[in-house]
């Protein structure tokens, strides 16, 4: 797993009861949310604040699959795509 290190410890965490409910969908449910999202700049901070949330829990066991995906997305990849392989690979 790699390491991660989080500069600036006062992160505000944008729509955490979304992301709070992201983590309790199902496969389907996760899948249909990300469908409605198009935009790569609101798919980057979904996923950076994904990030945020996981590590303020500790919870550290997807975090190799969302800096994957949020490298990609940051590097041009096809938004649906990433966003795709990130439900299917989220535990």
């Amino acid at each position: 797993m790699p390491f991660i290190k989080i500069r600036n410890t006062n992160i505000e965490i944008r729509n955490s009861e979304e992301i709070e409910n992201f983590s309790g969908m199902t496969l389907e449910q996760k899948s249909a949310f990300f469908d409605k999202m198009k935009e790569r700049d609101k798919a980057i901070e979904f996923v950076e604040n994904l990030i945020f949330f996981l590590h303020e829990k500790n919870d550290f066991k997807n975090m190799e699959i969302l800096l994957k995906t949020l490298t990609r997305l940051k590097a041009n990849g096809n938004v649906n795509l990433h966003l795709t392989n990130l439900v299917i690979n989220y535990v």
